[in-house]
């Protein structure tokens, strides 16, 4: 749980755009090739921690340690209603009416992992991420993408012309110490009017997360520049703080993220209440279709 309280009048229908549930695992057990094993983070627990940061609606999104199977994920939106929304992980030969199953439970996207140790090109990326966009624009789904930086802004043309939405996981996976030329190309992406970027897991792109200077100033100026264009999200309950080479099988502990301090230092970027329930309320409410 948030150790901080916010520090500021959180907007009623504020929204977290991005978290997890894993478990319990005696109904929903971890796929046999994932990579880690976080220990259990189940919807009772997800529903305290928005409690506690006085946020109303939630959007899950399925971990890598569920693969396809998105049980967990959608026995907690169900269980939601219209507080929460999902974001799957999909076969490539998975059928409309599964799809159609998912929209009802309350799906209004999938996620793309491209971030791999065998980079693929910007024509494969492509590629995969248009017959995927064929497959959920009939529902009005968004795709998104977990990429790094360097892809992404190669790929600007399809990211900015496809016919869904396009949302942008963790700050566009901008690194701190990348150049003036990835950050303008993050920056033109939002501004391109089909993608969105999450303002989420700071704490996974610099040491000091919400504190670092670079952080600051690249969600500053991408709240000055394209304020509609950008959701927020925790990445609650902050799996993977483990050394590479665990077996798969293992106890991997979390991340310990204040997440009281990540929404607080959000506000900071905002500076405005008109902004922060712009990014909090407004743009989840269209994208997630909340009522």
């Amino acid at each position: 749980m948030p150790k901080t309280k916010p520090a500021f009048t959180v907007p009623r229908l504020s929204c977290d755009c991005h978290t997890h549930v894993f478990g319990p695992y005696s109904r929903f057990p971890l796929h046999a090739g994932r990579t880690y094993s976080p220990p259990e983070a189940p919807l009772e627990m997800l529903v305290g921690f928005l409690d506690r940061l006085q946020l109303e609606r939630v959007v899950i999104v399925q971990p890598s340690v569920y693969g396809t199977d998105n049980s967990a994920t959608l026995d907690a939106v169900r269980q939601l209603g219209d507080r929460g929304r999902g974001v799957a992980v999909i076969d490539p030969g998975i059928d409309d009416k599964e799809l159609e199953g998912m929209h009802k439970a309350g799906v209004r996207g999938i996620r793309i992992n491209l971030m791999m140790s065998d980079q693929p090109s910007p024509e494969v990326a492509t590629a995969l991420l248009e017959r995927q966009a064929r497959k959920i624009r009939p529902f009005g789904w968004h795709v998104q993408l977990f990429a790094p930086m360097g892809l992404l802004v190669r790929m600007h043309r399809t990211l900015s012309s496809l016919q869904v939405k396009v949302v942008l996981d963790h700050f566009g996976w901008r690194q701190p110490e990348t150049g003036a030329d990835e950050l303008n190309g993050l920056c033109a992406l939002a501004e391109s009017g089909n993608v969105y970027v999450k303002l989420s897991a700071a704490y996974r792109l610099s040491h000091t997360g919400f504190d670092d200077p670079a952080i600051a100033g690249l969600a500053s100026r991408l709240i000055a520049e394209r304020p509609r264009a950008l959701l927020w999200g925790s990445d609650w309950p902050h799996p993977g703080a483990f050394a590479s080479g665990r077996p798969a099988d293992a106890p991997a502990p979390l991340h310990d993220i204040d997440d009281g301090v990540a929404l607080n230092s959000f506000a900071g970027w905002a500076r405005d209440a008109d902004t922060i329930k712009r990014i909090l309320v407004e743009n989840p409410a269209k994208l997630y279709e909340f009522t």
